[in-house]
């Protein structure tokens, strides 16, 4: 059966089995505890901090970096989103 992305969550209760992009899971209540699967570190799937060659030493670019990679960002996107968000690598 074809189900549109944006209802997967709601239709869970229905089917054995879907795959819940995170940005429709998340706001379903969805947690990690629920899930069969869930994509890890190694995940070929990641955001990118991007700017341009102007603003490479730009000082909030630098800052913005710093807040990304840091420890109490990790434990704080760990401790919300339970697994289901995978904090930034270094």
């Amino acid at each position: 059966m074809e189900i549109d992305n944006a209802t997967l969550a709601r239709s869970l209760p229905d089917v054995d089995a879907a795959f819940v992009t995170i940005s429709f899971a998340l706001p379903a209540g969805l947690t990690s505890k629920q899930a069969i699967l869930v994509e890890g570190s190694d995940s070929p799937y990641y955001n990118v901090l991007a700017t341009s060659k102007k603003l490479e030493k730009d000082p909030r670019v630098l800052e913005l970096y710093k807040l990304l990679t840091s420890t109490a960002t990790q434990k704080y996107i760990t401790k919300t989103w339970g697994g289901l968000v995978v904090p930034v690598a270094k």
